[in-house]
């Protein structure tokens, strides 16, 4: 897409409209001019912006957009095999599913190698990070149901990559598409060190609702995070998606309320209705997830401690599993037993998305989560007796 400026030269854009872009930062990552700025818009996404003073019209960051062009097309990619897999129970423990990517990322490590993945930082913001040891690599365990902010990572793992190290690197599928489109642009070599595992995404919620919904608990507690847990099975089973948040001054918080924001995907960024990536080809190594249906189809290996689905979409796939394979409970599975809406189709747009994200710029978040997540101020008080419940059945 081009369009002409007042001197005739012709400007790249980028996208025509919100749609066209998933933010994966590729375009951003690979202009030689460092033109491309990644900006925070109403609904608190990021997208890339021009400067067309700065730009030489080179258009790399139209050619690299994996998202737009779509070049590898579904038809053309196989599925190898797919498995339900889970780890040691120490090791789902300290994940919120099956424990498979740390085993995973294990193996990259011990090979010298380096993980990339998705943290809470400080200000518990969702962002992408470098690890060489299992101390931070660690960090990127268990859910974080926000849309990350890749900053300067793709071009962390191109350096990685052109000193030889093997890389893994884990994210959505868009992320992990324009990432692998980055790295084949300037060296097509350099993509055989790469490892990628992308995740079965219903779409990324936004940053911006999310730092309000934090603000909004913290408040209440009249307290700081310290610590934030999506989907704590600890308490409450892998079945769960209760939100616990604990705070400086020792209290703590257990909360569906940003779930059921989730839940209703008004949230979303508005290219996740548009994704071309549901369904089960991928151009991912290895596709991972929660193995829901496991619970109807194989309820014996169901123990509600976590089990992960992996659809292995290459030989480097298969590899890294088999590497993996001494530490992990694997069984072969088949794909019509699995099929959760993400490998179908894309979520569609809710008729009052409109409607919400008007409440949300002229309202306070507890309207919103009274209006649209059914939160009532007892709920605060029956998920705490819940826990309690549990904790000392747990004693007994």
């Amino acid at each position: 897409m081009l369009k002409e400026n007042e001197k005739g030269k012709n400007l790249p854009i980028l996208f025509e409209n919100k749609e066209n872009c998933a933010g994966c930062s590729a375009c951003y990552s690979i202009c030689p001019q460092k033109a491309i700025s990644m900006v925070e818009d109403e609904e608190g996404f990021l997208y890339p912006k021009i400067d067309h003073k700065k730009c030489i019209h080179c258009y790399k960051c139209q050619e690299v957009c994996e998202f737009s062009n779509q070049r590898k097309e579904s038809e053309n990619l196989s599925l190898i095999d797919i498995f339900a897999i889970k780890a040691s129970d120490e090791e789902r423990k300290k994940s919120q599913s099956g424990g498979l990517f740390a085993v995973l990322s294990d193996v990259i490590l011990e090979n010298g190698g380096v993980v990339y993945g998705c943290v809470f930082n400080e200000k518990f913001e969702a962002v992408h990070v470098r690890a060489d040891d299992r101390k931070n690599r660690d960090l990127m365990r268990k859910s974080k149901y926000v849309q990350s902010n890749k900053s300067d990572t793709f071009c962390g793992v191109l350096e990685d990559l052109k000193k030889g190290k093997k890389v893994l690197f884990t994210g959505t599928s868009c992320e992990v598409n324009g990432l692998i489109s980055f790295v084949e642009k300037n060296n097509k070599k350099l993509v055989e060190n790469l490892y990628s595992v992308d995740l079965i995404c219903h779409g990324v919620p936004s940053p911006l609702v999310w730092r309000d919904y934090l603000n909004w608990e913290q408040k209440k507690a009249k307290g700081k995070i310290k610590r934030v847990i999506c989907r704590n099975k600890t308490f409450f089973g892998w079945h769960s998606y209760v939100t616990t948040i604990k705070f400086s001054n020792f209290r703590s918080v257990e909360s569906v309320t940003f779930t059921n924001i989730f839940d209703n995907a008004c949230v979303f960024r508005p290219s996740c209705y548009n994704c071309p990536y549901k369904n089960i080809h991928h151009n991912s190594d290895i596709t991972i997830g929660d193995c829901w249906g496991i619970e109807k189809n194989i309820p014996s290996l169901d123990d509600n401690k976590g089990i992960s689905i992996a659809l292995v979409n290459s030989s480097k796939g298969s590899d890294l599993i088999n590497m993996a394979s001494k530490n992990l409970y694997m069984r072969h599975i088949e794909i019509k037993d699995y099929m959760q809406e993400p490998l179908r189709k894309a979520l569609k747009k809710p008729d009052f998305r409109e409607e919400f994200w008007s409440d949300y710029k002229n309202n306070d978040f507890l309207f919103i989560a009274r209006k649209y997540c059914k939160y009532r101020p007892l709920e605060d008080l029956k998920w705490k007796i819940k826990r309690y419940l549990r904790w000392n059945l747990r004693r007994y």
